[in-house]
């Protein structure tokens, strides 16, 4: 009988190493994401640098999927993203893992197989971002990055010389390169090129180097770039063909944003931390403040027509401290304090969303989706609000055009689940 029980308890521990070997080599097999199944739905997220891993819950975006959903009806989708959504709304975890397979599709190339973050030397960046590494002595192509992102074609390397032309460019010791396609653009540049900086960050951190000595190559100018330099304590943004000493390049982020990625959640905290610590008088007040922002579009470019009666009835039917009206006309760093402060922001699809990154987890994002247009249904501020932990509720404008302007159903918002 004493053997028999020494038997069965050698089986058991056999069985229990074998499990913990296949659940060790499943997780290290995937170089950027794994998931697993739990009562609720969490991913596990695999940080390459260090290999730890971070569990971001999911519970926020899966609850008001069937909000988005009654938006999106029967329409045609433009993305894969928003195809299943519609497919899996019924079933969180499929949905969830449908989601992360998706992040998994950056339009790319070989090399950052075994990093994040390329670290090179003499380097010519390019205006978009491509990176052309130049032999010293022959002066040949040596290899050629691609920024990829929204350009989804590979760089050619007949658009490149080395030759003749490394004298005339303008020099600099260390650089962050963030530059991608329709990087001009204050969306694409918070949400697909600020989180490259933060995978940068993460980098320096690990080689005990500081961000103050190194500039970043995007395609933002003028007063903007320098105001992000500033809040980010790098030395000054850049851009152009430069001629880089040394250069780090961050993995491209995918066209739109990387859905759940660690490095969007990375500047959330980034930017959040940052607010806290300089310590500021936002308009919404201290801690405790209940604060409605209501972003306003000017023009005919994705604005409402009706966005002052929309103002009103926010007054009268938020229980909070104040309602606050977003114009995009701050500073970048004040325009983050007040998203800072929003326990709701409510919207129509535009670029001043992309401020969500300072928001608190649990806070709420209503936005207004055109359904007509060539960029009609575009659902990358769910995804946002998925990776942030934001609860997120969509609201109809029928014939909403994408290039045009849209009228809210002041009694569908004011009957909206929001306000619960």
């Amino acid at each position: 009988m004493h053997g028999r029980h020494l038997v069965n308890c050698a089986m058991l521990l056999c069985f229990c190493v074998y499990v913990h070997y296949v659940y060790d080599l499943t997780i290290h097999s995937h170089r950027k994401m794994n998931w697993r199944q739990v009562d609720s739905p969490v991913i596990v997220r695999i940080d390459n640098n260090k290999q730890e891993f971070q569990e971001i819950p999911m519970e926020a975006f899966i609850t008001y999927s069937p909000d988005l959903l009654a938006v999106l009806g029967d329409k045609q989708c433009l993305s894969k993203q928003c195809e299943a959504i519609r497919e899996y709304h019924g079933d969180p975890g499929a949905l969830n893992r449908s989601l992360y397979a998706l992040a998994g599709e950056e339009k790319q190339d070989g090399h950052w197989e075994k990093s994040d973050v390329l670290d090179l030397t003499d380097g010519v960046v390019g205006s978009e971002g491509d990176v052309m590494l130049c032999a010293p002595s022959s002066n040949e192509v040596v290899d050629v990055i691609g920024s990829f992102g929204c350009n989804e074609n590979a760089p050619q390397l007949r658009d490149y010389s080395c030759r003749g032309q490394l004298d005339s460019l303008p020099v600099h010791d260390r650089v962050i390169v963030i530059s991608q396609m329709w990087g001009y653009g204050y969306f694409h540049v918070m949400l697909e090129g600020l989180p490259r900086v933060m995978t940068a960050f993460h980098y320096l951190g690990t080689k005990q180097e500081v961000a103050v000595e190194w500039d970043v190559h995007a395609m933002i100018r003028g007063p903007l770039a320098d105001e992000m330099a500033s809040f980010l304590g790098v030395r000054l943004f850049v851009g152009g063909r430069i001629l880089a000493r040394r250069l780090l390049v961050p993995t491209p982020t995918q066209c739109g944003g990387g859905i759940a990625g660690i490095n969007t959640v990375r500047l959330r905290d980034f930017v959040r931390s940052k607010i806290s610590s300089l310590s500021l008088k936002t308009s919404g007040g201290g801690t405790g403040n209940q604060v409605l922002v209501v972003i306003k579009r000017s023009g005919g470019y994705r604005s409402l027509s009706n966005h002052d009666d929309v103002m009103e009835l926010c007054k009268k039917l938020w229980r909070g401290n104040s309602v606050v009206e977003h114009t995009g006309s701050g500073s970048f760093q004040e325009q983050l304090e007040l998203f800072y402060t929003a326990s709701v922001v409510i919207g129509p699809h535009g670029a001043g969303l992309s401020n969500a990154v300072a928001m608190r987890r649990g806070a709420a994002m209503l936005e207004v989706l055109p359904d007509v247009g060539p960029n009609r249904l575009n659902v990358c501020y769910s995804m946002l609000a998925f990776t942030l932990g934001l609860r997120y509720f969509a609201l109809a404008a029928p014939g909403f055009d994408s290039n045009g302007v849209g009228t809210v159903d002041l009694h569908a918002l004011r009957m909206h689940p929001v306000w619960l």
